[in-house]
């Protein structure tokens, strides 16, 4: 074990926790007991447990029948523990009960046992408390071993007013009727189980109820299922408990473990940090992620919801009945929860075709993010609560996904399901590690599961595979590729001593002549060669990663993209390239010239072969690099011009095809790719499209006619764009973040407020809106600013933003408590033309004196991994810019002749 872990001393270990505690909705102001039964593993006269944002009222000890009480407490804030000093030694061997009484804060920083607001049907705010505890603040709620291998059972008693409804993670037990209006909810006792998934909730909630009937495995019982909402919006959670009914049945099977808890409630709160969190028993998400109004929401929406569903249910399972051990393995949780998570969603809607959106949206995350060199190891030390909060990130969720998807690949399905099955009930109750997984694997498997992963999981870092050499047998009909793998860097300037690394990569092979399953081979040296049936022609090719099962980097030269761009450009609507195997070829292409290893020219080259592409997933690649392109030359007027007008040429004509009305019943396939197509029209200007969108808005504001939800948030964002009366636009927008009736479309006027083409009044909203929480909730504060960062059509938006971010850093600092939200506020206020200013800011450049150069530093440390990965992704962008100027402009210059 790492011992430079911030961990609780082993000499004491809690079973069990009573705990009773009283909110206070008016002083927010919460009163609290528990006794906790622990065990003495070692003589010692002291106990020390996690306490945080606690005031202790008392503290006592019941050992050998007497009652002792210690004759010192210390708090130390630094380590956020209590220690309890005895006179007498508390001997090995024996046991105790803990007795602790306390006080505690129901904060607004979106952690611990905190408070929520919103505005009633009255108009009038009223406040719900609900609890976030992962990863580290169940300490502000009660005083405890806050550790996830230091499980524990639980009785949970709440006191609340009567008219109230109390949630916990288990069922209600009883209720008794008290004095002054309150009454005592007692829940039954919890599985053994995590501090961190504890969980408290009370407010004045509606509720819609289903039930769901697993019928496997044969000890399955049926569960009650519910979505709980703020009064009045009980329709909005038909949804998500319709689909919660469905992933239990399905997980129950998958994992062959039956769900232990007779309920399963989800809730709707209104302040939340992150999309969701899988409490056991009691899932708590942001409104926009278990909302959705059949009518009112869009397409994406609802599949946020679903998603979002089967993610956090997974996590009953990954998670919640298996822990990992330590935060280090935090991907066993979150990698898992990911891949099953679309993997439900594939099998409840298959006409969404999730799995290849997973593969623009989360492989794509994970393996940008895994090629820098300011990346982490999916296994990753991690020592104290701000370290564990910065992993929360695109390596334990996305990259997780994306191997454990590779590896699954790699075994069959079968053998990996029966490999998990066997992890999952050998640590069902208790905690795991990665390699616990790998031995059930292996088990399963009769591979080295360990030896086949371990680069993967315990390096930094992905690898690219280039092509030394081919080597056609005309006569055997065969073609040998000589490999090397390397670690992959976005930069490109590799180190010798950044490649000491070796992954066991699996290689899939397709051809233009092999139509059934694909060739597999694999490498797991540094230089190897792998030989496949082939039968060379004018319009031949071969392609590694077929599907993009692999979670690596192909480097094609020149001549060998160049057959592949051939083949798309002559075979647009052939099988046997895969719609990831053409996402795949863009996202290696761009991300190879970026790291200096091919040309840009040959990336716009392959892109041109695929705009004809019918595919909304491919289109979707198509748009991402556009953009990404946009974004590195803009400040070279005719190479900016050019990719809109590239950009208008694919998108417009798909417009004008699909039109913008939505038919009910339409294929789930034309509504996102009308979605997508209107967006990228839009964004590149086009006179008709704009149009279009400005009069459907005149329209909504006219109350003629209602935008369709699929639209609404764009026609928001563009007609503030182009405005020719911002002042007025603003303010209607700004009115309907605040009345509109359901949270999409709050959100949508929300984010498109930073989307105004006026320079005071765009600062105005930053200086005097911002920061009020009756305009934007705090969860809201990234998404708005990011929005300010990447859609703002001014080009002064980057510089205000900044501005803004370094005035307010410390009003910020002191007021989210919140590490990984007040992380994405720094990256969302970060751009490349503050880049230098942004490097002097970390360093304490500005500050007066060095004592508080040194504050600056300490302050930065807790959100210091993506502040720098973000520098490092700033840095790569210019040096590319300028690195491949030359080159995109004579691309410009030739394809505007054709």
């Amino acid at each position: 074990m790492n011992t430079n872990r911030i961990i609780l001393p082993k000499n004491i270990k809690p079973s069990h926790y009573t705990l009773c505690i009283t909110p206070n909705l008016e002083s927010f102001v919460f009163e609290g007991k528990v006794t906790i039964e622990v065990s003495i593993l070692e003589d010692s006269n002291t106990i020390t447990l996690n306490v945080l944002d606690l005031n202790i009222a008392s503290a006592s000890l019941l050992y050998n029948n007497m009652v002792l009480a210690p004759k010192e407490i210390v708090l130390d804030n630094a380590n956020q523990t209590l220690s309890l000093v005895f006179n007498s030694m508390l001997l090995q061997n024996s046991t105790a009960s803990l007795n602790i009484q306390f006080t505690g804060s129901h904060n607004d920083q979106l952690v611990g046992f905190y408070r929520s607001s919103y505005l009633d049907k009255n108009n009038k705010k009223q406040y719900l408390v609900v609890t976030q505890f992962c990863p580290t603040d169940c300490r502000r709620c009660f005083p405890c071993w806050d550790e996830p291998n230091l499980k524990a059972t639980f009785d949970i008693t709440l006191i609340v007013p009567k008219h109230l409804t109390a949630l916990a993670n288990m069922n209600v037990l009883s209720e008794e009727v008290l004095d002054e209006g309150l009454k005592s909810v007692t829940f039954s006792r919890t599985p053994i189980m995590s501090p961190y998934l504890v969980t408290m909730c009370v407010g004045d909630f509606d509720y819609v109820e289903r039930v769901s009937h697993p019928t496997f495995p044969a000890n399955s019982a049926s569960i009650v299922c519910r979505t709980y909402t703020l009064k009045g919006q009980s329709d909005l959670g038909k949804f998500s408990v319709e689909v919660a009914v469905k992933v239990l049945e399905y997980f129950s099977k998958y994992f062959d473990i039956a769900y232990p808890l007779p309920k399963l409630d989800m809730i709707a709160i209104p302040d939340f940090a992150f999309g969701a969190m899988e409490n056991w028993g009691l899932v708590t998400y942001r409104e926009t992620a278990i909302l959705y109004d059949p009518i009112k929401s869009s397409s994406s929406g609802k599949k946020r919801v679903a998603y979002t569903v089967g993610h956090e249910l997974a996590h009953q399972w990954f998670g919640n009945l298996v822990t990992m051990d330590w935060w280090n393995d935090l991907w066993l949780n979150e990698g898992f929860a990911t891949s099953v998570g679309w993997m439900v969603t594939d099998y409840l809607f298959p006409d969404w075709n999730v799995m290849t959106e997973f593969l623009v949206n989360d492989y794509t995350r994970g393996i940008n993010l895994d090629s820098l060199r300011s990346s982490h190891p999916i296994e990753v030390e991690v020592n104290s609560p701000s370290e564990i909060g910065q992993i929360f990130d695109a390596i334990s969720y996305s990259k997780g996904a994306s191997i454990i998807l590779m590896l699954s690949n790699y075994l069959g399905q079968e053998k990996f399901s029966l490999g998990v099955n066997r992890y999952l009930k050998k640590y069902a109750y208790s905690n795991a590690t990665t390699k616990n997984l790998w031995d059930a694997l292996s088990e399963a498997s009769g591979q080295d599961v360990e030896k086949i992963m371990n680069a993967w999981t315990g390096k930094t870092g992905c690898p690219v595979l280039t092509i030394i050499d081919e080597s056609y047998d005309e006569k055997q009909q065969e073609i040998t590729l000589k490999l090397k793998q390397t670690r992959f860097l976005a930069s490109g300037d590799l180190n010798s001593d950044e490649d000491l690394a070796t992954w066991f990569i699996p290689i899939s092979v397709i051809t233009d002549n092999q139509n059934e399953s694909h060739i597999v081979r694999f490498i797991n040296t540094k230089n190897g060669t792998i030989t496949f049936p082939y039968k060379y022609s004018s319009n031949s090719f071969w392609k590694l990663n077929a599907s993009v099962t692999g979670f690596y980097r192909v480097c094609y030269n020149h001549e060998q993209l160049g057959r592949l761009a051939n083949y798309l450009r002559t075979n647009p609507q052939s099988p046997i390239l895969t719609n990831q195997d053409r996402i795949g070829i863009i996202s290696d292409s761009f991300a190879v010239s970026r790291a200096g290893l091919g040309k840009v020219s040959s990336s716009l080259n392959v892109l041109k072969s695929l705009q004809s592409d019918s595919n909304v997933n491919v289109l979707t690649e198509i748009f991402d690099k556009l953009q990404l392109v946009q974004s590195v030359w803009r400040s070279e007027t005719i190479v900016y011009n050019h990719m809109l007008d590239l950009q208008k040429k694919i998108f417009s004509p798909i417009v004008a095809q699909l039109g913008f009305d939505y038919a009910d019943g339409e294929d789930y396939s034309l509504i996102v790719k009308r979605n997508l197509a209107v967006q990228a029209a839009a964004d590149a200007g086009s006179p008709n499209v704009l149009e279009q969108l400005q009069k459907l808005f005149d329209a909504f504001v006219n109350e003629t006619q209602s935008i369709h939800p699929n639209l609404r948030n764009l026609v928001f964002k563009t007609v503030l764009v182009y405005s020719k009366n911002p002042q007025k636009d603003f303010d209607l927008l700004l009115d309907i973040s605040k009345t509109a009736s359901t949270v999409d479309e709050r959100m949508g006027a929300l984010l498109s407020l930073g989307c105004v083409n006026d320079d005071t009044i765009l600062k105005s909203f930053l200086n005097d809106m911002v920061l009020n929480p009756e305009i934007v909730r705090q969860q809201d504060l990234p998404s708005v600013l990011d929005t300010i960062g990447s859609k703002s059509p001014l080009l002064a938006a980057s510089e205000y933003l900044w501005d803004w971010f370094k005035r307010n850093w410390k009003l910020l600092q002191s007021s989210i408590s919140n590490l990984g939200l007040l992380g994405k506020i720094l990256v969302a206020c970060m751009s490349s033309k503050q880049l230098q200013d942004i490097v002097d800011w970390s360093s304490g450049s500005d500050c007066p004196n060095d004592s508080e150069k040194i504050d600056r530093v300490r302050e930065l440390l807790p959100i210091r991994r993506s502040f720098d990965q973000t520098i490092e992704k700033l840095k790569i962008n210019r040096v590319w810019g300028e690195r491949d100027l030359s080159d995109i402009r004579e691309w410009v210059q030739n394809d505007a002749k054709n």
